[in-house]
């Protein structure tokens, strides 16, 4: 469906190929991708990554959120592991420290990525399922088991973003699924997450993207408008 409707979203969705056979089994092609955001973040050697890497794969996610909800699909559990690296290839680069010195430091020759995993996505006039989404990245509205639309989305990639930028989930709490719970998860304060944000623009987009009320979260054709994008802001969403 999003394949026949939507070509203008096809370089940021990763969508299958074929469909066939395999021993009895029918099946479903997709191109093969480098890795996933999730893998890219537990390396320790990329990161901090640039500041436009980051914000260049979040606006392109953003950008193939536009795009689906232009035809009221909702992806509905946009995390890390759904947002695939088209090429994983590094080169490592002579960076002055704040120190004074020259250290060296790899970076990725590009920050392309593409959205994955739409088995789940939310069609037109479809009714909302539930549980849906993953822990740390599900709005409250999902958490609530409450109805919810593709404002789920906008506040899972603001999610994402504070991870890239801090290699930390805004909400790990979501993880805690009963009193017997034992994995050890750091629950920061809102005043403590936000002071790890110290760029401004990033903050705000953040923030206004995680407003626990989904009807006062920006659409992701406002939000491509955001100055946290910085030249991108000024392209028409359609362009």
């Amino acid at each position: 469906m999003v394949k026949d409707l939507a070509p203008r979203a096809l370089p940021f969705l990763c969508v299958p190929e074929e469909v066939g056979i395999l021993k009895g089994h029918e099946c479903i092609i997709s191109r093969l991708y480098a890795t996933d955001l999730a893998a890219l973040i537990n390396n320790e050697r990329l990161f901090p990554l640039p500041k436009m890497h980051s914000t260049a794969m979040i606006w392109q996610v953003l950008k193939g959120l536009h795009y689906l909800h232009s035809l009221g699909i909702t992806h509905g559990d946009i995390k890390p592991g759904n947002i695939l690296l088209k090429d994983s290839a590094t080169f490592n680069t002579r960076q002055l420290g704040n120190d004074g010195n020259f250290y060296s430091k790899e970076v990725l020759q590009s920050p392309e990525v593409i959205i994955c995993d739409l088995d789940d996505a939310r069609l037109p006039l479809q009714p909302a399922h539930q549980p849906a989404g993953t822990p740390s990245y599900r709005a409250p509205e999902m958490v609530d088991c409450l109805d919810w639309n593709e404002k789920v989305d906008i506040f899972a990639i603001a999610c994402v973003a504070f991870e890239l930028l801090t290699r930390r989930a805004l909400y790990p709490e979501q993880r805690v699924t009963s009193p017997n719970h034992v994995e050890r998860i750091e629950i920061l304060s809102p005043a403590a997450k936000w002071a790890l944000i110290p760029d401004p623009s990033a903050l705000d987009f953040i923030q206004k993207s995680t407003n626990r009320m989904a009807n006062k979260r920006p659409t992701a054709k406002t939000l491509l408008a955001h100055g946290f994008f910085g030249p991108l802001s000024h392209l028409q969403p359609g362009t």
